[in-house]
């Protein structure tokens, strides 16, 4: 996500990462010196926009999260006109601007939905996705033998497991081998998606075996 935290004189611009955020910018509608910052003396909520539009461009991101202690962020989505942003964003009210509370916003209420929604979105496309393949024989693989054997290889990119054979595993003592992989395919930059077993999603790949993975490459048994 992009994320945006800012009141009448100062805005954050940061982008959600896997583990923690990256700081784009610090605007400031007065002269202050502080790092990595930009000063503005035009109308700032305009500069506020034309950030969102060139991060929007940059990024692609799947939503924009505008905050603002009180009513600032209203203020700002009036003044938005270009449809491909306004349809991303989403509001959520912080204490302050400043680095701590990008903390606060991402765990938000607000936020909590829009989240569930994307995460539900994607966890589709990734079984889809791994279901094509089989059918084809081609970049995906299932089962814990043949996804022990890919990983191994360091052939899988995404790698998607179910909760409940997380719990069976941990229940049979076994789990070590499971996280061992797990951590293989991180540091091979791998992708790793947990799926609840109450979801359909999570019911599919547990009907799998419990866990499956996208390849980069097609394996030769």
């Amino acid at each position: 996500y992009l994320m945006c935290l800012f009141d009448r004189e100062e805005a954050l611009f940061a982008l959600t990462k896997k583990k923690g955020f990256q700081i784009l910018v610090e605007l400031h509608g007065e002269a202050q010196k502080k790092r990595t910052t930009i000063e503005i003396k035009k109308d700032f909520y305009e500069e506020i926009i034309k950030a969102l539009e060139t991060y929007n461009a940059r990024y692609s991101p799947e939503a924009i999260v505008l905050s603002s202690p009180a009513f600032y962020k209203e203020d700002l989505l009036k003044k938005i006109t270009a449809p491909e942003l306004k349809k991303k964003i989403v509001l959520v009210t912080c204490s302050d601007i400043s680095e701590r509370s990008l903390d606060e916003v991402i765990k938000s209420p607000e936020l909590e939905k829009t989240m569930q929604t994307s995460r539900t979105r994607q966890e589709q496309v990734l079984v889809d996705e791994v279901l094509q393949e089989i059918s084809k024989n081609n970049l995906a693989v299932y089962g814990w033998k043949e996804t022990k054997t890919a990983s191994e290889a360091g052939a899988i990119r995404i790698l998607i497991v179910t909760d409940t054979l997380i719990h069976t595993k941990k229940l049979a003592g076994d789990y070590a081998e499971l996280d061992s992989i797990m951590k293989h395919i991180d540091d091979l930059q791998g992708e790793i998606h947990i799926l609840s077993s109450e979801q359909e999603t999570g019911k599919r790949i547990d009907g799998l075996g419990g866990i499956a993975a996208l390849l980069r490459y097609k394996m030769s048994w």
